[in-house]
């Protein structure tokens, strides 16, 4: 199963304005079409959570519901906190965007590898190479640390030349996870923790182990190919932590959009570097330094953010400036991306 990044398409809709029920009465509306077995979302304004709505199941098999508190995979939703943790050593001069990576990794000295810079790490037109197929991205091979994982992949030959193209990889980023401690001398997972979660006080992040039994985390479904949702077999996501193997909760996910609209983590001329676009990606939304940019609503202004989508997860977080707001949706449940889009459209009528 080959999951891509979300496209997101803006209409202008008419809305009228809602509340917390009519939150509620979205979900439910896509929760009866039986896109997923449960789904949450929420939206923050200045800072306060403003709307919490809840559909479905956390449990299919015994009608516990899908607790806006509980623990789910956030799959990609990651990926820019990984990239505001290497914007954070930018701003402190520890690293340049246009550095050769080989310059911190010297793995990567050799070659085409040699001219990867951090800048094409965190916009995916480094030519590192994603899964190599569907059973190496569903497998329960489990590795150690981030070490372990980049010596799985760093012999791996690029896919193009560093800098020509666009190529959404996972992998990249556990490069720049590995990036993240060698230049701060902390495992990722503690850097993490001091210069991200914890500031924001995103209590419930963590990366996910698979051998940690967790008493308040959603199951895994998977939407099959003729719409029936089933169980999702488990899959292990240590080779990809800083990318896409972090769990996390609605509040928490709302609060690092507060974050990024409040400059808790990095000035904001640091984020507009990260918003722009550089052009490369041909064709859908453009992606900048870890965020993907879905442009101009006519209803709130410029959004950008990121979507996430694999086995057991489909998610979607967008942040809107002009209005000092985020909207998060969390799904248990792959392959709904295309709802959760859907449903992250409608939900701009409650941002005012």
């Amino acid at each position: 199963m080959t999951f891509r990044p979300l496209l997101i398409t803006f209409f202008l809709f008419s809305f009228t304005s809602g509340n917390a029920q009519e939150l509620d009465s979205v979900l439910q509306k896509y929760y009866n079409q039986k896109e997923f077995a449960g789904v949450i979302a929420g939206i923050s304004i200045d800072g306060k959570i403003t709307h919490l709505g809840q559909a479905g199941f956390a449990y299919l098999e015994d009608s516990t519901q899908f607790s806006l508190d509980m623990h789910t995979r956030i799959a990609s939703i990651v990926k820019p906190m990984t990239a505001i943790a290497i914007m954070q050593l930018v701003e402190q001069k520890k690293i340049h965007l246009d550095d050769p990576v080989a310059k911190h990794i010297p793995e990567f000295s050799k070659g085409n590898k040699s001219k990867i810079t951090v800048r094409q790490l965190l916009s995916h037109t480094a030519g590192v190479p994603g899964y190599k197929n569907d059973k190496e991205q569903e497998d329960l091979k489990h590795f150690k640390n981030l070490e372990k994982a980049f010596s799985a992949i760093k012999k791996r030959e690029l896919s193009f030349d560093p800098g020509s193209q666009y190529s959404y990889t996972s992998y990249g980023y556990l490069v720049l996870g590995i990036l993240i401690e060698r230049i701060s001398g902390k495992s990722y997972e503690n850097y993490m923790m001091e210069n991200i979660w914890s500031p924001l006080w995103m209590v419930q992040t963590h990366s996910e182990n698979l051998k940690t039994q967790y008493s308040f985390k959603a199951r895994l479904y998977s939407k099959n190919e003729n719409g029936t949702i089933v169980r999702a077999s488990k899959n292990d996501l240590s080779d990809r932590v800083p990318g896409g193997g972090v769990h996390s909760t609605l509040r928490d996910l709302l609060k690092f959009g507060d974050g990024i609209n409040n400059h808790q983590l990095i000035g904001d001329s640091t984020l507009q570097i990260m918003l722009q676009d550089p052009q490369i990606k041909q064709g859908g939304n453009g992606y900048g330094l870890g965020f993907t940019l879905y442009g101009n609503n006519p209803l709130v202004g410029p959004i950008f953010g990121h979507s996430g989508s694999q086995t057991g997860c489909s998610a979607l977080l967008f942040i809107l400036p002009e209005k000092k707001a985020t909207i998060c949706i969390l799904s248990n449940t792959s392959g709904a991306n295309a709802a959760i889009g859907k449903i992250g459209m409608e939900l701009l009528q409650f941002v005012k």
